[in-house]
């Protein structure tokens, strides 16, 4: 089955819960837990607390008058938990009341190339802003740059990135996340029998990670070079290596 008709299925009930205090605490707890369990699997954050701030007051039902003679009852309490819609946080949309599944991401970049690829030369740059406009041609790509980029310094910067973001969820899982993640990643370019081809990616990341082992942050390195999303693009055509050292 598709997790995500599971999901269509079975959507996230955030109207506020109501836990009598009468119940046994345990399962109080355990409701609350599991709440916050249901929304960590939707991807979804939130901070619950009693309704009414920190006052911490409970809201008495039924209240019976003392009379003499005879024993108080206890007033049945019901203590209000919700979750509040603005301190819930998602990769995804919100509409109607549900809350979407996270989307696919697609980003754009452009390129212009004017003449021959010997003598020609153009520019590439991306659409979000970020990247401005930079030249490119062949010889700066097969000989020096001469402060032009090339495809394989963009694909490089773009899997140094990837990198360090797979490496920094990875150690965070591991309860070790890192202060700091310096990645350097360099793609050969080079001609293997009559066609150029980017044969390696060589990845070296540093790391300033607090209580962590080398043995377990070169195991955590390895494991983001070869996971990676851009990883995965690669794999079966260029040889990827990672190098992982402690600051």
């Amino acid at each position: 089955m598709d997790p995500r008709s599971s999901r269509e299925a079975h959507p996230l009930d955030i109207r506020p819960l109501l836990v009598s205090d009468q119940q046994d605490k345990r399962a109080t707890r355990t409701r609350v837990f599991q709440l916050h369990v249901d929304l960590a699997r939707r991807g979804l954050e939130a901070h619950l607390e009693p309704d009414g701030g920190d006052s911490g007051e409970d809201e008495e039902l039924g209240k019976v008058p003392e009379r003499r003679g005879h024993a108080q009852p206890k007033a049945a309490v019901m203590k209000t938990w919700s979750v509040d819609r603005n301190a819930i946080r998602r990769r995804g949309v919100k509409s109607h009341g549900r809350l979407a599944d996270p989307m696919a991401a697609s980003r754009t970049a452009q390129a212009v190339w004017e003449h021959d690829l010997l003598r020609g030369h153009g520019t590439v740059q991306g659409t979000s802003g970020a990247l401005p406009p930079m030249g490119v041609s062949w010889s700066a790509r097969t000989e020096a740059s001469g402060g032009k980029t090339s495809p394989e310094e963009l694909l490089a910067a773009a899997h140094a990135a990837c990198f360090s973001m797979a490496l920094s969820g990875a150690l965070g899982r591991m309860q070790k996340p890192p202060e700091r993640l310096e990645v350097r990643a360099t793609a050969t370019f080079d001609k293997v029998g009559e066609a150029w081809k980017v044969t390696t990616m060589e990845l070296a990341v540093t790391g300033k990670v607090p209580g962590i082992t080398p043995a377990e942050f070169e195991t955590a390195a390895q494991g983001a070079g070869q996971g990676c999303p851009i990883s995965g693009a690669l794999k079966g055509n260029v040889a990827i290596t990672v190098h992982a050292t402690l600051a």
